[in-house]
């Protein structure tokens, strides 16, 4: 279903709701598909290439790593994906050749990634053709209009962040709302439904 047929039964749903404002929905929903929209283009340019956004980045991260070698949760970590995650795209690089894993010199229970000499060589024109594409895209804004839309983007980034921390804050006081009140301690008289026996 495109945005334009969402929209329509969208818009009517949200006026429903009370205090949203239907506008402020429209916009962030045609923003989130505009972003989509740009994943999609990049994402579909590099299977071109066998690759994906984030075997990329895996990429850019092993050949600018002064080290020229890392550990599988330090790339996790530098590019958001998790441990699952990571090692299916270890595995698909390595498949291809652009990678290997080495013994970690220090503690043998865990490997380094490095890439391969052929892996190297491909990865630097894989990024300097990124790198080249990159500021010709982004030339259609001035450096002051770029500046405002990264600051757009970490405003947004906040905002969601502060949603997403007030509901897990709600659901934890939620939680111990629900948890057992007692402590092994007799009730007293107060807490009960009769008065104390004074005979």
């Amino acid at each position: 279903m495109s945005l334009p047929n969402t929209m329509e039964w969208v818009i009517p749903f949200v006026s429903a709701l009370p205090g949203v404002d239907p506008e402020a929905v429209q916009d962030a929903l045609h923003l989130h598909w505009h972003h989509r929209r740009l994943e999609l283009l990049f994402e579909k340019h590099l299977e071109t290439l066998g690759l994906s956004p984030r075997r990329l980045e895996i990429l850019e991260l092993l050949y600018c790593d002064p080290d020229g070698a890392t550990t599988p949760a330090e790339l996790a970590d530098a590019i958001l994906l998790t441990r699952a995650s990571i090692t299916g795209n270890l595995d698909a690089l390595e498949r291809d050749g652009y990678i290997h894993r080495v013994p970690h010199p220090s503690d043998r229970r865990m490997v380094r990634i490095e890439l391969t000499p052929d892996g190297r060589d491909r990865t630097r024109a894989l990024l300097d053709d990124r790198y080249r594409k990159a500021a010709r895209v982004v030339a259609c804004l001035s450096a002051p209009e770029r500046q405002q839309m990264l600051g757009f983007y970490q405003r947004l980034y906040r905002a969601v962040s502060d949603v997403i921390e007030e509901e897990a804050t709600q659901a934890s006081g939620t939680s111990d709302e629900q948890e057992p009140q007692g402590d092994g301690h007799a009730p007293s008289a107060k807490e009960t439904d009769h008065e104390p026996d004074h005979s």
